[in-house]
């Protein structure tokens, strides 16, 4: 069912095979992939976790105040969320074919890939970081207010 919904082939798979044997680099650009997809599940293992805290706060009665904060919240945390996931996307058929190789084309296009992970990544790791000490000042703060 899956196969004829995607259009998938063996012969997609052979392809795709064939491309990844001809990298030059090939341990390099899948250990660094492996590294950054396993470091990206980690944190979105948190996003998700601190999304449950928020969404527990926002059941509770509050404020108009509080209620708009803790959903600005729940928004970036979602936000992030949703950038992480493109960290643990997989290359390949049926929705990310690989460029075919000409001059070194496909070592450019891991490097790249690579490249916007490793950027999306970090710079999502300082936002959740934000974002977590920003929802402990504000629990503080509602806690005493």
């Amino acid at each position: 069912m899956f196969a004829r919904l995607f259009r998938l082939t063996p012969q997609d798979e052979r392809v795709f095979e064939a491309q990844r044997a001809d990298l030059d680099n090939r341990e390099h650009f899948f250990r660094d992939m492996s590294l950054i997809d396993a470091k990206s599940s980690a944190l979105l293992t948190h996003v998700s976790v601190m999304l449950a805290v928020i969404a527990v706060l926002l059941a509770q009665p509050n404020s108009s105040v509080w209620k708009w904060i803790f959903t600005a919240e729940l928004i970036a945390f979602s936000v992030v969320g949703v950038l992480l996931l493109r960290c643990v996307d997989i290359l390949g058929p049926p929705f990310r074919r690989l460029v075919p190789d000409a001059e070194g084309k496909l070592e450019e296009y891991y490097r790249a890939e690579i490249l916007l992970r490793r950027a999306i990544f970090q710079g999502m790791l300082r936002a959740v970081r934000f974002l977590t000490v920003c929802l402990i000042v504000i629990v503080a703060i509602k806690s005493f207010v």
